[in-house]
């Protein structure tokens, strides 16, 4: 009787310690991998992000606007050379080196769609720092050149910027870190005068 509870207590303890190997096993693995650390939740949200924009839902924003996505739309979210791009201002080649920030552009899912500011028609594409800022007017041709629209949040105005989208994205870029100092980095001053709009 004795050496059967022996034995019992040795299985025991041998299933109790391959259990703690496997579980510190997993655990040295899943840090090693990043898993539980903040550069690996960074990664991860980068990651999930990346195929967010990757994949724009335009069945989701046809319903919800009731109408067709515009070709210029569907080939900003095809263009991978700039849809990866952040936190740079577009300078305007009319409007007195008038310079709109750009933090990033915005994944076209149904739950970044829930935050879209209310405007009618309206299919928002990028964002500043804080919200979704700029949009185009989704009509019934889905040939039109989409003039590029900013909607300013804190007094609900909105203001049109370019008469064209692809317009738009072809305007001088300037990374954010060249003149607005931190976050971004130190300023220069040797690319000229700059109007900041946002």
């Amino acid at each position: 009787m004795d050496r059967i509870f022996g034995y019992l207590v040795a299985l025991v303890m041998a299933l109790f310690c391959t259990g703690v190997i496997l579980f510190v096993a997993h655990l040295v693995m899943s840090l090693f991998t990043g898993r539980f650390t903040k550069r690996g939740k960074i990664r991860e949200e980068k990651e999930f992000k990346r195929q967010a924009l990757l994949n724009p839902n335009f069945g989701a924003a046809e319903a919800r606007l009731g109408r067709p996505i515009p070709k210029a739309v569907r080939h900003l979210y095809q263009n991978r050379d700039i849809l990866f791009e952040n936190e740079f201002y577009l300078i305007s080649p009319v409007d007195d080196k008038a310079t709109w920030l750009l933090a990033c552009f915005l994944p076209a899912t149904q739950s970044e769609m829930h935050n879209w500011p209310r405007i009618e028609n309206a299919f928002f594409f990028a964002k500043t720092i804080e919200i979704a800022s700029y949009f185009v007017l989704v009509g019934e041709n889905p040939e039109s050149p989409c003039p590029v629209f900013f909607f300013y949040a804190h007094t609900q105005e909105i203001e049109r910027i370019c008469d064209s989208l692809n317009d738009f994205l072809r305007w001088q870029k300037v990374e954010a870190s060249v003149f607005i100092g931190e976050p971004f980095g130190p300023a220069r001053p040797d690319i000229g005068v700059l109007n900041p709009r946002n």
